[in-house]
C-alpha cells in the first residue's frame, strides 16, 4: 500500500493588508462627503444670490417707475399746480398700483408705515421724497424701494431733478 502524504499549508495574510483597505474606504467616503457637502453650500449661496438678484432688479423697475410718475405728474397738471401742490417738502409712499396722474391733487403727503405690497413673493416699500431746491424753481426727487430678504435689508434708491420747463 502506498502511502501519500498530506501537507499542510499554512496560509499567510499580509499584516494590516485587510485593516487598510477598510481605512481606505473610510477615508474616500469622507472626501466625498466633503466634496458634496461644498458642492451643496455652493449651490445655496448661488440660490441665494439669484434671489437677491432678482429682487434687486423688481426693486429698481420700481423705483424707475416712480420717478416716471412723479415726472407725469409734473406734465399732466402743470408746473404751477405741482409745484403749489408739493410746496417744499412731500413724501409719499407709493403702492404696487400707480394712482392716476389726474388725481395727483386728490394724494397728500403721508408716511410708509405699513404701506407694503409683494411682488414675487418679496415684500417691498416705496417711498418718494420730493424737496424744493433752494433759490430756484426745481424739485429733488429720491424714491426709495426697500425689501427685506432673511435677516438682511435692502434698497435701491433712484434720484431725478425736476425743473420747470
Amino acid at each position: 500500500m502506498e502511502r501519500k502524504q498530506c501537507t499542510v499549508k499554512k496560509l499567510h495574510f499580509r499584516g494590516g493588508s485587510a485593516g487598510s483597505s477598510i481605512i481606505e474606504v473610510l477615508v474616500a467616503i469622507v472626501v466625498m462627503l466633503l466634496v458634496m457637502t461644498a458642492v451643496l453650500q455652493l449651490s445655496v449661496v448661488s440660490m441665494r444670490h439669484q434671489r437677491v438678484s432678482s429682487a434687486r432688479s423688481v426693486g429698481t423697475q420700481l423705483a424707475s417707475e416712480g420717478i416716471e410718475w412723479v415726472r407725469s405728474l409734473r406734465d399732466v397738471s402743470g408746473w404751477q399746480t405741482f409745484s403749489e401742490h408739493i410746496g417744499n417738502s412731500w413724501n409719499f409712499c407709493l403702492m404696487d398700483t400707480v394712482p392716476p396722474a389726474s388725481e395727483f391733487l386728490t394724494l397728500s403727503s403721508n408716511i410708509c408705515i405699513g404701506n407694503t405690497f409683494v411682488v414675487s413673493g418679496v415684500t417691498y416699500e416705496r417711498l418718494i421724497q420730493i424737496n424744493k431746491k433752494p433759490g430756484v424753481d426745481g424739485y429733488d426727487v429720491a424714491i426709495t424701494v426697500s425689501w427685506v430678504d432673511g435677516s438682511q435689508n435692502y434698497e435701491v434708491r433712484q434720484q431725478t431733478e425736476l425743473w420747470k420747463w
